[in-house]
């Protein structure tokens, strides 16, 4: 696509958006389309298949998520460990994760995969994925996905974000499954209206039923710029409500929390697999540990078990949301990491907590 265009298309968007009032929603809606599939054009156009220049050494390996609509470069995984195995296949591990190649937005659209051993994936035969698409005709994208199995119904929420004239709508969603082929249309949980540029909030839900009650803890900016962890509560999938602040004991001084994944450990022991970085240093995210301090998740420990971008030669540029998997033959985390070249590649490892 010629550069020239695409700038004068930018123009256009960052005009519609700053001064929506003057312009018809016909003429915006046109204005977002264009940019949308000028981004997947050029995506496209640029793409190297020989991008995957990241090697990493042992315990890391990485994975092969060809298959998906982001030329397999993903971000954002969540993953389930399914000792009975789930759907037609039987399979024991699940994964949904968004693509970002090159971090365009247009393709960050929650996809599914399968697993038997949580090292080749593949979607599921019959499957579709993304299993949410891109949106078309305005500005938006559909992030952070997070999945949660229980009594054979496997649920997959998710961040709806879309911008209209003057203010954008920030929503939790979930599409649910019995057999990880057919999903359910999708139903709203959570939805806030915003300003366009105060629009991180219920980042990187993650759910744990604790005693039949449910908690999902997910990250919230406030006004002065900080992020914060919050912990919320409901008798169901559904009523969400009751947000307390969480607080970590051991991190260090000035550290944001940015996006985080729970999960129960053998003993019933709460586990938080957390991607932060340093107030001074923004771009050097990096993944930490902590553990439950017996309280339902609101108050943690954290003891200094830190992944740094760069280590295992892997994820030199940056790191990205982990997830921790815990009922597994072994403890694994997963994650991805960014090259220089802006490339996004997953791996995992097995751990010892």
């Amino acid at each position: 696509m010629n550069k020239v265009r695409r700038e004068i298309i930018r123009s256009q968007m960052k005009f519609a958006l700053n001064f929506p009032w003057l312009l018809p929603e016909g003429i915006r809606s046109n204005i977002f389309r264009r940019w949308n599939r000028c981004q997947r054009d050029l995506t496209i156009e640029a793409y190297d298949d020989d991008y995957r220049s990241q090697r990493p050494e042992a315990p890391l390996h990485l994975l092969d998520l060809s298959c998906t609509s982001g030329f397999g470069e993903n971000v954002h995984p969540d993953v389930l460990y399914v000792p009975d195995g789930f759907g037609p296949g039987d399979w024991r591990y699940l994964m949904t994760c968004t693509p970002l190649p090159q971090g365009v937005e247009y393709f960050e659209n929650p996809e599914f995969l399968v697993s038997m051993d949580g090292i080749d994936w593949r979607i599921p035969d019959g499957g579709a994925s993304p299993v949410v698409g891109a949106p078309d005709n305005w500005i938006g994208y559909n992030s952070d996905p997070s999945l949660y199995l229980e009594d054979g119904e496997l649920s997959l929420f998710y961040r709806d974000y879309r911008a209209y004239s003057g203010f954008a709508v920030v929503r939790l969603l979930v599409k649910k499954t019995h057999d990880a082929i057919s999903w359910s249309a999708p139903e709203t949980v959570l939805s806030y209206k915003r300003p366009v540029k105060d629009v991180a909030i219920i980042m990187s839900p993650t759910i744990v039923k604790l005693e039949g009650t449910y908690y999902m803890w997910y990250v919230w900016r406030d006004s002065a710029g900080r992020h914060h962890i919050y912990r919320m509560e409901a008798p169901n999938l559904t009523d969400w409500s009751n947000p307390k602040l969480v607080t970590i004991d051991g991190l260090p001084d000035k550290e944001e929390p940015w996006h985080p994944d729970v999960a129960t450990a053998s003993d019933g022991s709460l586990v938080m697999a957390l991607c932060s970085f340093p107030l001074d240093s923004p771009n050097n995210k990096r993944i930490l540990i902590c553990q439950d301090h017996c309280s339902n998740g609101l108050v943690w420990d954290f003891s200094g078990n830190v992944i740094e971008r760069g280590s295992i030669n892997f994820g030199t540029k940056s790191l990205y949301r982990p997830s921790i998997v815990l009922n597994s033959p072994a403890p694994r985390l997963y994650y991805s990491g960014q090259d220089e070249q802006d490339h996004w590649q997953m791996a995992c490892m097995d751990i010892n907590l």
